[in-house]
């Protein structure tokens, strides 16, 4: 999820952005807030400049933070500079969920559970996964139509996971 919303939020710039001094400012680069349950405490470490990393080492740094999370060693740095948040509810079996906006960014994922589901093809039926995403929005910053554009650029993503493993190279290469 976390290289899918780093490729989607390139392809839709205006998504990583702020409203400040009754202006838009688009962020750069892409910092991804992961919320992440510590105890009963919810926390949000930062995967900084997450554009153009590989699966891998996106992978790599998420794993990071989240165990420095969880021994409760994150650092204020770690928390700074978010763009854009992903809420993983999921994983405790919640379908759809609002999440909740942390200025200044103006965006927020939720990511409701995986569930396997009967899918028709034509006249034919196939088990298939299906997952809700859901994104909060600062209205002053990115419209309905914008929102809805970059879920389907994620969702095309999700569904071609091909792009996912084949794009970004090392970071700092």
């Amino acid at each position: 999820m976390l290289k899918a919303a780093a490729l989607a939020l390139e392809r839709f710039p205006d998504v990583n952005a702020t409203f400040r001094d009754d202006r838009i400012l688009r962020f750069n680069p892409i910092n991804i807030a992961l919320a992440v349950d510590v105890q009963g405490e919810l926390v949000a470490p930062v995967v900084k400049d997450c554009q153009g990393r590989d699966i891998d080492d996106l992978a790599g740094a998420a794993d990071a933070l989240i165990r420095k999370a969880r021994e409760k060693k994150l650092s204020p740095e770690d928390y700074s500079d978010g763009t854009f948040t992903i809420s993983n509810l999921g994983m405790f079996g919640v379908d759809d969920f609002y999440a909740i906006i942390t200025p200044p960014q103006s965006c927020v994922l939720s990511v409701g559970a995986m569930r396997q589901v009967p899918v028709l093809e034509g006249d034919t039926v196939r088990p298939g996964t299906r997952i809700k995403l859901g994104l909060g929005v600062d209205h002053r910053v990115l419209d309905g139509a914008k929102a809805a554009q970059f879920l389907d650029g994620l969702r095309d993503l999700l569904e071609h996971p091909d792009a996912l493993l084949n794009s970004g190279a090392a970071h700092g290469s």
